[in-house]
């Protein structure tokens, strides 16, 4: 379990940059830990000029899941470019929603434990 929670801190990690380098100035986030998963929200706003990052972090976390690559690289990826962070991801988590529109993103995270 402690594995998992170290994964989830990285992803949370991960996307909070993101969110700075898409101009975020308020970000929320809220974490839940489900009986069988955990569930991640969080929600920034971003400047206008920025649809083209989020659509590639969109691309990135539509990657299939998978357990060996999740365990084999994620270690190896540190401060890599985003792009083979967000796919990797991608890689991590179950299922996720975002939407963005308005300057506000809102992206939904599920991770089965």
């Amino acid at each position: 379990m402690k594995h998992i929670k170290k994964k989830i801190s990285n992803i949370i990690g991960e996307l909070t940059m993101f969110f700075f380098s898409i101009g975020a100035t308020d970000i929320s986030l809220e974490l839940q830990d489900k009986d069988e998963k955990f569930i991640l929200y969080l929600r920034c706003n971003y400047s206008d000029a920025q649809e083209a990052k989020i659509s590639k972090l969109v691309k990135a976390l539509q990657c299939p899941k998978g357990e060996a690559i999740e365990e084999h690289y994620w270690g190896l990826a540190g401060n890599s470019e985003w792009d083979v962070e967000f796919t990797l991801i991608g890689v991590m988590v179950d299922d996720f929603e975002i939407t963005y529109k308005d300057n506000l993103l809102k992206l939904i995270l599920v991770k089965n434990k």
